[in-house]
Formats: C-alpha cells, structure tokens, sequence
C-alpha cells in the first residue's frame, strides 16, 4: 500500500493526453531570445499540488480547465518561461488541444473566472450532459459534444468516467431543484 503522498493527482501526463508536461526556469524579467514572454500563474485561479516528481497545476478557464505537469523547476515563485513536452507515445491532437488552450490563455491574458462562476458553468455542462442522457444520447456522444472529440472511451476511461460523472451531477442537481444553483453552498 502506498502513502497518499506518493500518489499522483488523476490529472497527471502519464494518465491523461491533456495535460501538458512543462520545464519552468524563472524568467529574467524581459523579452527572452526566442521572443517569449513570462508566463505569472499568480494572475490565475489555479491550484497547485507538490508531488515527488514535481507539481501538479490546474488552471480554471470558466467551464474548462487547463492542466500542466511541471517537471522541472516551479511555478510558485512569479513569472516563469515555459518549455513543453511533447510525448509521443500520447496522442498528439489532445497534445495539441492543450497547447492551443495555453496559447490562448497566455496570447489574451484574460484573467480566469471567479471560482463560483467556475461551479457553475460546471453545473450548466452537467444539466447538458443529463438533458442529452434523457433525449437518448449515449456517453460517448456526450463527452464527444461536451468535452470535445477524442479517443474513446480514453486512457484509463477517463472520457467515459467523466460523462458519466457528468450525467449524475446533473441528475442530483434535478432531483435537488433550482435551489441547489441559485444557493451559494
């Protein structure tokens, strides 16, 4: 049996296509050689858990999220210069998919959304997901709507699981009423 504290967070690299695997060094305070910018995750709601074979980041984008595998170096200090991994035994349009949504993210500068509009666009995709179980659509067809297209069910099922978690928020937030959205809890 292993410590809690040995155990990667389910968002890691090694289990999930998304998630973007980073080397950080600290950035220097101007324009870098290759003409990138520092990248402050201070400016984001983020949360950030040290493992023993790094951190572990996941930036709240309003209904979506954005997860990063820092292998080398740290985020927690300030303004960092990032460096990706690309693996290619991954699949390289989740890969992509990710880089895409950093490359927004860090090209805009947008500010993440307060974290209770992050629970509730949340709520809003779990009542899409339980109205499309209702109407005949089966998992599969939810998270290809929802969470966008790839492979199915995905590495270690998590597409799947996630429709399906998805499926049951929204069937609890039915059976609970309009009281369970409108009431900060």
């Amino acid at each position: 049996m292993k410590s809690c504290a040995l155990i990667q967070p389910i968002w890691s690299a090694d289990v999930d296509p998304h998630v973007l695997k980073a080397h950080v060094r600290p950035h220097t305070g101007t324009e870098t050689s290759s003409g990138h910018h520092a990248f402050d995750l201070r400016r984001f709601c983020a949360r950030i858990v040290i493992g023993v074979a790094g951190e572990y980041v996941r930036i709240n984008l309003g209904g979506s999220v954005l997860r990063l595998d820092v292998v080398a170096g740290t985020m927690i200090d300030g303004p960092v210069s990032l460096a990706f991994e690309i693996a290619l035994k991954q699949p390289l349009g989740a890969q992509v998919k990710a880089l895409r949504k950093f490359d927004v993210l860090f090209t805009t500068g947008e500010t993440s959304i307060p974290p209770l509009h992050d629970q509730l666009a949340g709520q809003i995709l779990a009542l899409q997901a339980y109205d499309a179980r209702l109407s005949g659509a089966s998992l599969r067809m939810i998270a290809e709507k929802l969470l966008g297209q790839g492979d199915w069910p995905g590495d270690g099922e998590w597409r799947k699981s996630k429709a399906r978690r998805l499926v049951a928020t929204g069937n609890a937030l039915v059976r609970a009423g309009p009281r369970a959205i409108l009431i900060k809890g």
